[in-house]
This record gives structure tokens, C-alpha cells and sequence, in this order.
């Protein structure tokens, strides 16, 4: 690892000061990182699995970790790529292997050419640190390299569920949740993990209980039932971009209520990703003042497309239920006042008394979401979770 990325791996972990940035030039020239002839275990293993010979790259691999072990040198990108490939192909016989080379990676000297990849396994392991662990590390990081590594190596030896065996069944299951997530959510690659947002979730929490997904909107008998006008409705319905949703639902991860997490394509970023709430899949073009004179009820359309939106989702129960049925509420008291009392009276509810609404809901899904994980980590070898 170069000194300039190892300082910036120090200031990523947000616990580096100015006077450690001073030191960490110093940890970098002390630490020494010996080298083995070319090419390597590491390279010649990829070769083999670039062709598809990923049982002879472990082979090499394993020869490797035995042929430096023995030199009293130990290069993580053996550990790393041997347990990715080994549970990518769910080699199981070859598990306790790759918990014994994946832990012997992480301890000092590292050979030279192993050290970048650790900066890669520090932004994977992010993903399911939470404060606390991020604190750990980060001190740690503050007295060097080697420091880091032998408590990343701790770290993961706390965790072993079943400390007899020689597998680490709660690293197998990390980096089985990982092949797991690069399979199946690819709607970008932006995350540590090279998933969307949603391997990120599938990597701390496993798979969900529930999934609800599709595209919202407003249906046509519903538009038809707050609009009556039909080109008032064919406005509408212009700034309506039916964006693309799913929910992921986990019971057991609130004793109060179950968990959700709402994913779309976020309309400011068109990026498919974790989004706070609702209002992040309205079109911005919807939300502005100019969209209120194309609405028979003089407000922006976005009101309209959020009552649409919460009406699809509140299927799925919890709070996106309990929204909906509050701006049912306000809009079906709008439409009673008009057939009742005024025939002239607005379609709509007071926009003063949508927006409070709107405002509440945002200031709950950014700041104090419904029913949050308790948890910051859940695994199947620990119930109770982390």
C-alpha cells in the first residue's frame, strides 16, 4: 500500500488528525514488506481462473500460502481471492482452507505486492461495521498497518460462531452473501461489493422476509376519481414517470414492527439505489410551483403522485399504510366538502396541510426512520444479532 493510500484509508475511517498524517509517513518507511520471486502464486493463480480452471488456481494458491508461510512472508490477495472463489463455486471442502489463508493474510509482514488489496477489504468490511467497529479499527489504523491488520484478524476470530472447527462459519457466510449479492443486484456497481444498493443490505442482513416490487403510479380508476377532468388528467399524468420500486421487509429486525427498506431510481441521480423515502422517486419537475397550473386543484402535481405512490405501497403495510391512509383521509374529506357543502370548493386538501404532512414524512425517513434495524449486523449464527 503506498503511503498516500494508506493515509487515505486513515482519513476514509474520518479518525485521522493532522499530527497522525505526520506519523503515518513514518509507519509506512518502518513497516517492512518482503518479496518473493515473479511471478507470484497471486498471478499465476489468475491466470488459471481467467480460464476457467478455478480448481487449479486454488491448488496454486494453497501452494503458495504453504511455500511463503515457510519464508515467514504472507500475502492477503492469496487469502482474499481463494476465499472468493472457493465459496463463489461453493467448494465447501475447501472452506477450512480458505479460513486458514484468509486469516494468515492478515498477519504481518505482508509482501509488497499484497498490500493494495487491503485497502479493498477495509471498504468491503465497511459495509457491516457499525460505529463502534469503525472506531476500532480507525484507532488502530492511527499506529500503522500491521496494527490494523492483526485487529481486522481479531476481529473476525471474535466472531467465529463455532471456535472447534477450523472454519470460520461467519466469514464463509460474509463471503457467501457476497457471491450471493454480485449475482443477483446489478443495477450498478457502485458499492464496495460491486452491487447496487441492495447487495449492501443483502450483505449485512441476509435475505429479506418479504419483497414487493414493480412501478408506481396512479391506476386509472383512481386518477379518474381525483380527477375528473380528462385533460386535466393527461397533464397529470405527464409528469409522471412511474419509477421503479422495490421494498425489502424484515421482521425480525424490530421487536416492534418489521423493518423496510425502499429502493428506487432516485430522480435527482437517475442512479437505482437505498433511497430515504417517497419524495426521492417524484420527478423534481412535478415538485415545482409551474406544475401547479396544469393541476385542476391549483397545487404541484407532486401531491397528487405522492397519494398515487403511498397507494401502491401501502400493500406492503407499516408506516407506507398508515401515510396512506392519512392522505386518504385529508383527500377524501376535500372531495366530501365539495359534493356536500360547495360545489366550488377545491378538489384537494389546503396544500399547507400537505406540505406539513410531507415535511413530517421526511424529517422521519432521514432523521428517525420507522422501525430501524436494532441491529447493525444480522447472521444466521447469531440470532441475536449485532
Amino acid at each position: 500500500m503506498s503511503g498516500s493510500r494508506f493515509l487515505a484509508l486513515l482519513l476514509t475511517l474520518g479518525l485521522l488528525g493532522s499530527s497522525a498524517a505526520g506519523r503515518g509517513q513514518e509507519v509506512e518507511r518502518s513497516e517492512g514488506l518482503p518479496g518473493v520471486s515473479e511471478p507470484d502464486a497471486y498471478a499465476r493463480g489468475l491466470e488459471h481462473l481467467e480460464a476457467g480452471r478455478w480448481q487449479d488456481a486454488l491448488d496454486i494458491w494453497e501452494d503458495g500460502f504453504e511455500e511463503l508461510s515457510g519464508e515467514g512472508a504472507h500475502d492477503p490477495r492469496l487469502g482474499f481471492a481463494f476465499i472468493e472463489t472457493a465459496t463463489r463455486h461453493e467448494a465447501t471442502e475447501r472452506y477450512t482452507a480458505a479460513t486458514t489463508i484468509y486469516l494468515w493474510g492478515l498477519t504481518p509482514p505482508v509482501y509488497r505486492d499484497g498490500a493494495d488489496v487491503l485497502d479493498e477489504e477495509v471498504d468491503r468490511l465497511r459495509i457491516i461495521w457499525d460505529d463502534a467497529e469503525t472506531e476500532r479499527f480507525g484507532t488502530a489504523a492511527e499506529e500503522g498497518r500491521d496494527a490494523l491488520l492483526l485487529e481486522i484478524k481479531r476481529w473476525w476470530i471474535e466472531l467465529d460462531p463455532i471456535p472447534a472447527t477450523r472454519e470460520n462459519e461467519r466469514l464463509t457466510e460474509h463471503w457467501l452473501r457476497i457471491r450471493d449479492a454480485r449475482t443477483r443486484f446489478q443495477y450498478n456497481t457502485r458499492s464496495a461489493i460491486d452491487t447496487d444498493d441492495r447487495g449492501e443490505i443483502y450483505l449485512r442482513y441476509g435475505e429479506p422476509e418479504r419483497i414487493s416490487k414493480g412501478f408506481l403510479g396512479a391506476n386509472e380508476q383512481e386518477l379518474r376519481l381525483r380527477v375528473p377532468n380528462t385533460s386535466a388528467r393527461r397533464r397529470l399524468r405527464g409528469y409522471d414517470s412511474s419509477p421503479q420500486y422495490e421494498v425489502w421487509v424484515y421482521e425480525s429486525l424490530n421487536s416492534e414492527e418489521f423493518t423496510a427498506f425502499l429502493f428506487g431510481r432516485d430522480d435527482l441521480s437517475g442512479t437505482f439505489g437505498l433511497v430515504d423515502g417517497v419524495t426521492d422517486l417524484i420527478p423534481r419537475a412535478a415538485m415545482s410551483r409551474n406544475s401547479s397550473r396544469n393541476t385542476p386543484g391549483g397545487i404541484p402535481a407532486s401531491f397528487y403522485l405522492e397519494l398515487f405512490y403511498y397507494q401502491d405501497l401501502s400493500k406492503v403495510g407499516g408506516h407506507f399504510g398508515r401515510r396512506f391512509a392519512e392522505l386518504e383521509q385529508r383527500w377524501d374529506g376535500a372531495m366530501y366538502r365539495r359534493r356536500s357543502f360547495v360545489s366550488a370548493a377545491p378538489l384537494t386538501p389546503p396544500e399547507s396541510s400537505l406540505e406539513a404532512l410531507r415535511f413530517r414524512y421526511e424529517e422521519e425517513d432521514r432523521n428517525a426512520p420507522p422501525t430501524p434495524p436494532e441491529v447493525h449486523v444480522a447472521s444466521e449464527y447469531d440470532a441475536a444479532g449485532r
